[in-house]
Formats: structure tokens, sequence, C-alpha cells
């Protein structure tokens, strides 16, 4: 059973009826409470090498590097990130979700907030993470003070 405070504090709420960013949601909360904070981190920079990060109950955040094409004719122009969660093993209306690397970033910094505002002796750990989102607000190095706010 997932903690709807988390889900209501991270992202107002998680609707498994209608939200639309339902998948990227659920992945998100997947990636933190397994603590793969170093995939995390390392699906964000542009280029990187890493593609995906899957788990169980079948989902994943995959990622396309800008001009990628081979491997990706079905994705929306726009994106460069992609949720999914199978539909067998856990039922969303919406199971799929695209978005930019913008709003990945967007997803991953109100993620990390609500996580460390549960869990702030990990806060050291996930620091890194936000110093690669490009959009995380201020665009300058964030004190650790400051992941919680």
């Amino acid at each position: 059973m997932m903690n709807t405070d988390y889900f209501n504090e991270a992202f107002g709420g998680f609707n498994t009826q209608t939200d639309k960013d339902a998948a990227m949601k659920f992945c998100l909360n997947a990636v933190l409470m397994d603590r793969r904070f170093t995939d995390l981190q390392e699906i964000i920079p542009d280029k990187t090498a890493l593609g995906g990060i899957a788990g169980e109950p079948n989902w994943i955040i995959e990622r396309r590097n800008e001009g990628e094409i081979k491997g990706y004719e079905d994705w929306p122009e726009f994106a460069h990130f992609r949720a999914f969660v199978d539909p067998d093993s856990y039922t969303l209306v919406y199971p799929e979700f695209f978005c930019t690397k913008a709003i990945f970033e967007k997803f991953v910094i109100s993620a990390i907030r609500a996580y460390c505002n549960r869990h702030p002796e990990r806060s050291q750990e996930v620091e890194s993470i936000l110093e690669n989102c490009t959009n995380n607000l201020t665009g300058k190095k964030r004190k650790q003070s400051n992941i919680t706010q």
C-alpha cells in the first residue's frame, strides 16, 4: 500500500483513475523507496549511457538522449523520458507517460524534497541528484538545508 501523504506532498496527490502522470509518480516512488539514488543520478544528465531504470512490479523509466531516433520511433517527438507500469502488475488508467527533460526534473525535485522530509538522514545521499537537475529552481549548487524546503 502506498503512503498517500507522501504523494500529496510530492505531487499534489496520486489517483490511479485520473492522473495522466500516474506512471511517473509510481516509478519515481519505487526508485526512491528502493534507494536507487545512483541510477536516478545517472539517468538525468544529457548524453548519459544509462537508458533506463526498471523494477518490480514491472515498471520502467526510460530516457532518450537528444537526437536519438532509432528504437524510439513510437515516442512523441518532444519526449526525452517515458514512464511505464505494466497493467498486468499494477492497474493505472494511464500506464504510460512521456515528458520532456524539464518536466522529468520537476518530478524528481518534488519527489526528492518529499522523500527528504520523511528521511532527513538521507539528504546528503540525494543532494547530488538535485545538482544534476538543470532546472533546480536556483541554478546554483543547493545546500543540504535547502533540500527539504
